[in-house]
Parts: structure tokens; C-alpha cells; sequence
């Protein structure tokens, strides 16, 4: 598409101008999609092939996984900046928001043993269910990648801020046959591998289009595929809807009208077929979508009181004044030297 193309010169279907809308979503993204109603027939095909295909895995993912991955990042991440602002605002500092995105990488330091679906069902599972208890981590995204050497790696996003050198105690001993053989190799049986890397946060304005950056790396042609499931994440986050303005009448001719002010702006991208349209605004034109703005807003806080209860510091700090010396610490304690799992007390957070 050229890039002089602006609002008045989009179609829909039939023709017709693009403030004729049956449907429209507003993005986080400064991105607008717009639907016209498909035909029943059509959709119930699509619908059957889509359930013919559901739990069949090519080791690659489609492009409707990863429209439906980058939709549920971004909502996310826009309902944890509701956070982050309020303690930005608060106390000064966004790291003492009780829910702050971190952007894990877990590699493996030898060469890998077992099948993916292995790897995946022996040490990747556990990771998670110990990342929930021991941790305070709520929700979580993964995305499984293979390295160059032929190993598989996770690319990670979890809600809680987590020291470095813990997480890599904790996947070391998850994955502590690897790292046995490693540090046999190396002649140091103290030494713990560098298989955990932690991405810094540069910039929190655009911090959704950082996560699908994050996790959304393509495949190299050269690299093989994922045997099995290539991504996971808590189901709250799958269940997120995103803002769909065509049940309230007021509110879509509000929509109209401010479309109308930025018609002759240009956008930045444009694509869509004879059922949708997808454009994303500028950031020019975007100021001007006042009342669209507002409305993303009000909704990615009503996603963040879904999915956190709206819970502040203050919160966290007056319940962990009420458990501390109750039966609630000495389980934890018990949790933290579980000989089953077999995980010292140093991996705790404390």
C-alpha cells in the first residue's frame, strides 16, 4: 500500500466509504479494525473448519494464531500500564507496582535429550506451576523457539518482578540433568550456567508492541519446527476481549464523527479483503480520537480490575501483614523444602 494513503480514500465491501461500518475495533496500537457483517454461510464454514483443525500442531504457527497472540499481548500489557502508571504516580517508581511484566528467556546449557513434547511435559510444566506457587506470579505467556544449535528455548512474559539470580536458581534446578552435565564439562559443580536472560524494559509507552516483538520472532527458514504446542498462556488471558464499539449506538457515532476529522490524515498501514479493513492512525491523527482514546482507556481498566481485582501496593503490604507468622509462612516454608521437588529454601521470594 502506498504510504499517502488516508481514511478517505479506504473501501469496504461493495464499494463502500469506510465511515459506513457495520462493526469496528479500537487496538491499543493506534489501530482501528472494521468489519462488515459476514454471510451466515461463510462464517459457519470458516467456524468448521476451524474446529476440524483445533489440537493438530505443524510446528509453526499460522497467521491466525499470531493476530490472535499479538490482540491478547496487547490488551494485557495495556491493562498492566493502568498499574504502572498508578504507582509511577503514587510512589515515584513504576518496579513497586504489585504487577510488573517481565520478559523471561530460558535456554538449555547442553544439548537437548528429550522430544520437545518431553523437554515441555518434564521441566517446562514445573517451571510454570513453580513460578505460581513460589513465586506470586498470577499470569504468564509462553512461546517455544528453537535455537541455532537445535535446542528448544521459551521466550517468557510473566506479571511479577523477579530477581535474576532467582530465576535462574529455579529453572538451574528444574533442569538440573542439563545442568549437571554441564558443569561436569566444565570442572565446577558450583557454577550455575547462564541459561536465564532477562529482558530490560527501555520504554513503557509502547510496552504491548514490545511484548509481540518480544515473542512473535519468526522461524528462520534454516531452523526446525516445534514438535507439539509452540505457545501457552493462563486462560484469563485467552478469554480477554477487546474493544468492540457497535453495541452502543451514542458511542458509534462518536466514532463517526471524530473518523470524519482525521479522514484526509495519512496512516501508517492499511490492509484488509472484501470483510474488513485494518488501518493503524498516526500519532497525529490518533490525538484527535479524544473520545476513542477515553474509551480504551476506561476499558483496559476494567480488564485490569478483572484480572487483579484492582490491587495496590498498599494492599499487598497490609495482607502480608496479616499472614506473617500464621500457619500461611510455615506452609511455604514446607513448600520450599517439599522433598518431592526437592527445592532449597534460597529459591523462595521473599
Amino acid at each position: 500500500m502506498s504510504e499517502t494513503l488516508s481514511l478517505a480514500s479506504v473501501r469496504l465491501s461493495n464499494n463502500r466509504p469506510i465511515e459506513q461500518f457495520d462493526f469496528v475495533r479500537v487496538n491499543t496500537d493506534r489501530s482501528l479494525t472494521f468489519y462488515n457483517a459476514r454471510p451466515r454461510k461463510a462464517h459457519e464454514n470458516s467456524q468448521k473448519n476451524l474446529d476440524d483443525k483445533r489440537g493438530v500442531y505443524n510446528s509453526y504457527m499460522s497467521r491466525a494464531t499470531a493476530s490472535k497472540i499479538k490482540k491478547m499481548l496487547r490488551l494485557w500489557m495495556g491493562a498492566m500500564q493502568i498499574g504502572l502508571d498508578h504507582a509511577q504516580k503514587t510512589y515515584g517508581s513504576r518496579r513497586r507496582a504489585v504487577y510488573y511484566p517481565r520478559f523471561l528467556t530460558l535456554t538449555i546449557p547442553e544439548k537437548q535429550t528429550e522430544t520437545d513434547q518431553e523437554f515441555k511435559r518434564r521441566y517446562l510444566e514445573r517451571f510454570i506451576q513453580e513460578l505460581k506457587r513460589q513465586c506470586g506470579v498470577k499470569y504468564y505467556f509462553w512461546k517455544a523457539e528453537p535455537q541455532g544449535n537445535g535446542n528448544i528455548h521459551f521466550h517468557f512474559i510473566i506479571d511479577r518482578y523477579i530477581d535474576k539470580h532467582k530465576v535462574q536458581r529455579l529453572w538451574c534446578h528444574i533442569i538440573k540433568p542439563y545442568v549437571e552435565r554441564w558443569q561436569k564439562k566444565i570442572g565446577d559443580e558450583t557454577r550455575l550456567p547462564p541459561a536465564t536472560q532477562i529482558e530490560q524494559i527501555r520504554s513503557f509507552k509502547k510496552l504491548g508492541e514490545y511484548a509481540v516483538k518480544y515473542c512473535l520472532k519468526g522461524n528462520k527458514d534454516d531452523q526446525r519446527g516445534i514438535a507439539g504446542r509452540i505457545w501457552g498462556a493462563s486462560l484469563e488471558l485467552k478469554n480477554l476481549k477487546g474493544l468492540e464499539m457497535y453495541h452502543d449506538e451514542v458511542a458509534r457515532h462518536q466514532v463517526q464523527h471524530e473518523l470524519d476529522q482525521v479522514k484526509h490524515y495519512k496512516l501508517e498501514h492499511h490492509s484488509g479483503d472484501e470483510y474488513y479493513q485494518h488501518i493503524v492512525l498516526t500519532n497525529a491523527a490518533w490525538r484527535q480520537m479524544h473520545t476513542t482514546r477515553l474509551k480504551l482507556t476506561n476499558h483496559c481498566k476494567s480488564i485490569y480490575e478483572t484480572l487483579y481485582k484492582g490491587r495496590t501496593l498498599e494492599y499487598e503490604k497490609r495482607v502480608k501483614r496479616e499472614i506473617v507468622g500464621t500457619k500461611y509462612m510455615f506452609n511455604r516454608y514446607i513448600l520450599a523444602n517439599d522433598p518431592v521437588l526437592n527445592i532449597a529454601a534460597p529459591v523462595v521470594v521473599q
